[in-house]
């Protein structure tokens, strides 16, 4: 069973990768006869499966800086392209390119390295890619700094209303995705690849005058690595109260718990476990169902991976 597994995603591999190196080219033909010497296909293509369509990320050849992603159809003629399309999309990523390289600029000037800056000026939306771990003490003036400049950035442009999202990235992936501007497509929608490698996510209204912080409670862990560390206080709080109490306790690990991530001390986050004595009908359920004891409260530090627990 486990060979047919490896045997079926390899055939899924090549068969992906033979369509997407298929579509590079066609889209690089379909580009040297419409636009010779102006474009040129970049690596991070990728195929998206809710609409059947291949992704193919362009670069301009005068200004690597400006990238935009095209729709490749493989069942139409020259992938459904059109040219005026593709001319179109051009002009829109670099006036996109244009806003997002002077806040880059600006972020750079005030210290910031590994930073990727992405605007949708249609939608009044920012995203910075910081490539750092968050968990130290001085992290938190970093983020005030991110968010002045930016607040900066947009009165400059008068933009009302103006969304800012941080994604705190895993230094490890910087450079493997995206160049310091990011292509308007990415701009704070779904993507597998920032998923998986994001630590941690803020958001900011940088028209509000008064705003000098990121939103009060905007600031959470990603998905994955929160679940990482979630689990490992979740075992914690099951031992702690086995321990203390001698009696055998249902710990919530998804239903009903809140958490805590203070901007003034990112190096601790506090989770509350709700619980239940163990029954039959827990046991089936697989959940208090609501019928909580209590809630019991655990303090993570990121530094030791140590945890403490009270009620």
């Amino acid at each position: 069973m486990r060979n047919y597994i490896y045997f079926t995603l390899a055939l899924a591999y090549a068969l992906f990768s033979c369509t997407s190196d298929q579509s590079s080219s066609e889209v690089q033909t379909a580009l040297d006869e419409w636009f010779p010497k102006q474009y040129k296909v970049v690596d991070g293509t990728e195929v998206n499966t809710a609409d059947s369509l291949v992704l193919i990320p362009i670069q301009s050849v005068a200004d690597p800086k400006i990238q935009f992603t095209i729709d490749y159809q493989p069942k139409k003629e020259k992938g459904g392209m059109i040219k005026d399309s593709i001319q179109s999309a051009f002009e829109a990523a670099k006036v996109n390119a244009e806003a997002a390289g002077n806040l880059l600029a600006a972020l750079q000037k005030n210290g910031f390295k590994n930073v990727v800056v992405g605007t949708n000026l249609a939608q009044n939306a920012v995203e910075i890619q910081l490539y750092e771990e968050p968990f130290n003490s001085i992290f938190t003036s970093r983020m005030k700094q991110i968010q002045k400049v930016s607040a900066a950035w947009a009165a400059q442009r008068n933009m009302v209303p103006c969304r800012l999202n941080l994604k705190v990235m895993d230094p490890k992936a910087w450079g493997k995705r995206f160049p310091e501007v990011l292509d308007t497509r990415f701009v704070n929608r779904a993507n597998a690849w920032v998923y998986e490698n994001t630590i941690a996510a803020a958001n900011a209204d940088l028209a509000d005058p008064g705003s000098s912080e990121f939103l009060p409670g905007s600031l959470s862990l990603s998905g994955k690595r929160e679940m990482e560390v979630r689990k490992k206080i979740h075992d914690d709080v099951v031992d702690f109260l086995r321990t203390s109490k001698k009696l055998d306790f249902h710990v919530e690990m998804i239903a009903m718990v809140n958490t805590e991530w203070d901007l003034r001390n990112m190096e601790t986050i506090r989770y509350y476990f709700p619980y239940c004595q163990q029954s039959e009908t827990t046991k089936a359920n697989g959940s208090c169902m609501g019928n909580f004891d209590g809630r019991i409260s655990c303090v993570y530090d990121f530094k030791t991976g140590r945890t403490q627990v009270d009620f």
